[in-house]
């Protein structure tokens, strides 16, 4: 028991690490890959969410960069979102602050963090009319994307609705019927 809880602390603090040292030190060396920094920044932040909530939460930042830039580029078929955007539009301004957005989202330390992060990311990028209109697409984007991301029936729902039992209710033919399910 002694090794087990020694793990789990251990984990601990080197998730807290991490997630101290991205939200303070990536964001602030903006490479030419944005979605990679902003990615492993959520990475860090949801290290220690449930698994479900943290695959979930990444899925939501990652579809939300991607319809961000896509929106300016257009060469795709877009996953929950399109905003019209003038092809000049920042795509780095854009996917930061949809990434952000959604990271704010999760609560209101984070979304302090988040803010100051977003700051110095946008620090790297020229200022300009390009990257105040990526900014405010990449936050338009990232809310759609966030609406339609809470909306969504998780998977037992889905399989409900499409006529499968879930696990909980399947039984054996040669056991006997359970009230109400046949």
């Amino acid at each position: 028991m002694g090794i087990a809880r020694a793990r789990i602390t251990s984990r601990s603090i080197f998730a807290a690490a991490i997630v101290a040292g991205t939200i303070f030190i990536v964001p602030s060396l903006a490479s030419a890959n944005v979605i990679t920094d902003w990615d492993e920044t959520a990475t860090a932040i949801v290290a220690p969410m449930p698994p479900y909530s943290a695959q979930r939460l990444m899925a939501i930042v990652d579809v939300a960069m991607f319809d961000a830039v896509n929106s300016i580029e257009r060469r795709y078929q877009p996953y929950l979102a399109q905003l019209a955007a003038d092809p000049a539009t920042s795509k780095e301004a854009a996917a930061a602050a949809a990434a952000a957005t959604v990271l704010a989202s999760i609560d209101p330390k984070t979304a302090e963090d988040m803010k100051a992060a977003l700051a110095r990311y946008l620090a790297a990028i020229p200022d300009g009319q390009t990257k105040s209109d990526g900014v405010k697409l990449g936050e338009a984007v990232a809310i759609k994307v966030m609406r339609r991301g809470r909306t969504t029936a998780p998977m037992h729902r889905m399989t409900i609705a499409r006529g499968l039992q879930p696990a909980s209710t399947y039984r054996h033919p040669s056991q006997p019927p359970r009230c109400g399910h046949g």
